[in-house]
């Protein structure tokens, strides 16, 4: 927030307070390959992310075949406080292509829009 306040020479004071942004007011994050074989690193394939009211993941196979749909909800994750995914665990009869391609279809805070897609690898 940013405050002005104007002092005239009675004494009398006026004051506006407007909230900025700065940048886009948001971050998004994505891996571009993941390793789901039951270590502790890397088992999931999802965004970091901040500044969402709402967010979307979905996982395509190489020929455009929807494996994964997740909306983001409070307390999806327990280690993160807010809006969370859980994120896909590669967990599906996995073709012969290591690639897949995501969406995520997400609203800032704002309610700005916000689209991206890629790819990444999965590797085993």
């Amino acid at each position: 927030y940013v405050t002005l306040r104007i002092y005239n020479d009675l004494g009398c004071v006026e004051e506006l307070t407007k909230t900025i942004k700065i940048g886009k007011g948001y971050s998004l994050l994505m891996p571009n390959v993941f390793t789901p074989n039951g270590d502790i690193w890397n088992n999931t394939f999802r965004p970091v992310f901040t500044g969402f009211s709402e967010i979307t993941l979905r996982v395509y196979d190489a020929q455009g075949g929807l494996l994964y749909e997740e909306v983001g909800a409070e307390g999806s994750d327990p280690n993160i406080v807010g809006l969370s995914l859980r994120g896909w665990d590669g967990d599906v009869n996995l073709p012969s292509s290591p690639y897949f391609i995501y969406t995520i279809t997400a609203k800032t805070i704002d309610d700005e829009p916000v689209f991206r897609d890629g790819t990444f690898i999965l590797l085993q």
